[in-house]
């Protein structure tokens, strides 16, 4: 438990800074110089930074026990980019619901701001590789290992929520914990963080490129989105067609999906044997002793304030559309 209660104060430490920066440097940059990425790279960037080399520094960690820096295969390579390809289609539609549940254009035009309002190369710098770096480092690194001692899924549930709250506002959390729990398992198999650094970098990358593209197109002809003149039940028919053709898209991806997963988890177990245990690092726990850990984690005084200071800023974020 002394882990964890180190993993989830490292978290609390990251927004709680995070957070404060926020108020700084929204009037220092944001409007005397417009500049979204800037914010956002000195608050991605430069407060988790020192907030790990600060949590080394105290807790006197080995980085080399924390990080599972270990080479990935060919295989495994080609598996997460092949798992990852599955899964951006699910965490947009994710991201999507929780755009229409909570409305909030300043937030979305902010997020978007990110990724579309500079050069590719500079996007691709502060939303993809950045990320793939720093925030990997936190949560498959030092929020994973904190979990370690525990169920795979425990690690994997806990680590994924973690890193939802840490995106400090509910349209990012859903897609964010999906994505976070997913690499949780990645990191399992693989045991190699260099697996999640490119699934992250994928993940960003490709929706930066996206977000670059469909903005591209859409300057250059808006007129030309949606046809006028047609009869009501020409558009009817039209939404049907778009809705079932949507829904068959996500059915095969979440086949595919579940297909790459298991195809990871059957190479892993076969190349790394014994060492692929039912844990993250311990031995086997029955489903009874898995969710009365579950329940004591998720009632853990240090993860309750985790959770209180993400609604807390999530809210704030909805109501004034700041972050």
């Amino acid at each position: 438990m002394r882990k964890v209660k180190r993993g989830n104060l490292f978290l609390i430490g990251v927004m709680l800074i995070n957070i404060s920066l926020t108020f700084v440097l929204f009037d220092m940059f944001h409007f005397q110089m417009n500049n979204t990425n800037l914010l956002y790279a000195i608050r991605e960037v430069i407060c988790p930074g020192i907030i790990i080399a600060l949590f080394f520094l105290f807790t006197r960690q080995s980085p080399q026990k924390v990080f599972l820096f270990k080479p990935l295969s060919l295989k495994n390579v080609l598996l997460v980019i092949a798992l990852t390809l599955t899964i951006i289609p699910i965490s947009g539609i994710l991201n999507g619901i929780a755009d229409f549940i909570f409305r909030n254009p300043g937030m979305t035009d902010q997020i978007r701001a990110m990724s579309t309002g500079s050069s590719l190369v500079l996007a691709l710098l502060i939303t993809a590789v950045q990320p793939a770096i720093i925030e990997e480092l936190s949560f498959r690194g030092i929020v994973a290992h904190a979990y370690s001692d525990y169920d795979i899924k425990i690690m994997a549930i806990m680590s994924g929520l973690l890193f939802g709250m840490f995106h400090l506002n509910f349209n990012q959390f859903f897609g964010a914990a999906f994505f976070g729990t997913i690499a949780a398992f990645v990191l399992y198999y693989t045991k190699s963080i260099f697996a999640t650094m490119l699934m992250h970098f994928l993940n960003n990358g490709l929706s930066v490129l996206i977000g670059h593209i469909s903005t591209a197109s859409f300057n250059a002809d808006q007129a030309s989105l949606w046809p006028t003149g047609e009869p009501l039940a020409a558009i009817i028919i039209a939404i049907a067609i778009v809705i079932i053709i949507l829904l068959i898209i996500i059915a095969v991806d979440i086949l595919l999906f579940r297909t790459t997963l298991k195809a990871l988890a059957k190479y892993n177990k076969k190349r790394l044997g014994d060492e692929l245990t039912v844990t993250f690092e311990g031995g086997a726990q029955t489903l009874k002793a898995t969710k009365e850990n579950l329940k004591h984690l998720l009632f853990n005084p240090t993860f309750i304030a985790a959770a209180v200071i993400f609604l807390a800023f999530a809210i704030y974020v909805q109501i004034t559309g700041h972050f």
